[in-house]
């Protein structure tokens, strides 16, 4: 095998997904591990934010290259995990991810985006893959 043969397969989940805790819809997309539909097992969920840069070479602040780690780490059998990536709101980026009022951003919506992904997305993700 390359290590091509171990990079994780990337679906995007939806490109509008809603996010009503927020009045907003952001890109989100899975990184499954190469063997995932060839399987059965189960899977632990790593999410992280930002998603334009986790994986897009064209990304504007940059590419964290999280597809091609990921085949680096599952070549070396290291790499069952699924990751979701939800992308951030552009400018509304930092006020959704503060929990708090900031004097620069305003009053924070961290706690709205924590119920989303704890009542919305969490669930919707153990619902369609196996974690």
């Amino acid at each position: 095998m390359t290590l091509t043969d171990f990079n994780p397969i990337i679906e995007t989940i939806e490109e509008a997904y809603e996010i009503p805790h927020l009045n907003a819809t952001r890109r989100i997309s899975a990184l499954l591990p190469h063997d995932y539909y060839t399987s059965n097992k189960h899977y632990p969920v790593l999410y992280l934010q930002d998603g334009q840069n986790l994986f897009n070479p064209m990304a504007q602040f940059g590419d964290w290259a999280i597809d091609k780690s990921l085949g680096k780490l599952a070549e070396e059998g290291k790499a069952d995990v699924i990751i979701i990536a939800i992308n951030h709101g552009e400018k509304e980026r930092i006020n959704e991810y503060l929990p708090y009022y900031h004097p620069r951003f305003g009053q924070g919506k961290g706690t709205f985006y924590i119920q989303f992904m704890t009542e919305k997305l969490i669930p919707y993700i153990n619902e369609k893959y196996r974690t």
